[in-house]
């Protein structure tokens, strides 16, 4: 099995924005991790579309905003840890995790 083509690290990179369809080809993606960056919540609809089978995702310390969709995550049935920590306002959202192991938020 090859791990690399399973996860992405894009931790600490200062991205402002990431462009539409750069990860439509990686619909087997399974762990995320885009922490401490500049992202908006437009930036994270476009990281997650079509990525249905990822279980790990961290989305700390980036500034998205006032407040995220409630159902943002509701098509991640395999979510089992999100990480939403230091993300402005925003952590104090209610999000639909039935099945979900843990979930960081500060």
């Amino acid at each position: 099995m090859n791990y690399l083509s399973l996860s992405r690290d894009l931790s600490n990179n200062s991205l402002r924005h990431i462009p539409q369809n750069t990860f439509r080809n990686m619909k087997k993606l399974e762990i995320m991790i885009i922490s401490h960056n500049l992202l908006s919540i437009a930036d994270v609809k476009v990281i997650l579309k079509g990525l249905t089978r990822l279980h790990k995702l961290n989305l700390g310390r980036n500034p998205l905003g006032p407040s995220l969709p409630s159902d943002i995550f509701t098509e991640f049935e395999n979510m089992t840890y999100l990480a939403c920590l230091k993300i402005g306002s925003a952590v104090n959202e209610l999000f639909s995790l039935s099945n979900r192991a843990v979930f960081a938020a500060e």
